[in-house]
């Protein structure tokens, strides 16, 4: 059921971390993990996640190291970010 989830918006969530499971949502087009002040890391598999369109973060991601290279990778495919 989950695999085919189309949108997640887990924004103001006070996260953490986010699961490396949400990697395996092979179906999931948008992703809002904004305003999560505490989330330091993106899993690595988002990147790739073949239909990921958007991605919400909060510009605090940008300077966590080794991030980037995540970020990166799914702004060359996004249509959004």
């Amino acid at each position: 059921a989950l695999a085919r989830l189309r949108s997640l918006d887990l924004h103001y969530c006070l996260l953490t971390n986010l699961p490396d499971d949400v990697s395996g949502l092979v179906c999931l087009r948008d992703l809002n993990v904004a305003r999560n002040y505490g989330l330091k890391t993106l899993p690595a598999g988002l990147a790739q996640l073949p239909r990921l369109a958007r991605l919400s973060v909060s510009s605090h991601l940008g300077a966590v190291g080794g991030e980037g290279r995540v970020i990166e990778q799914l702004l060359a495919r996004c249509v959004q970010l």
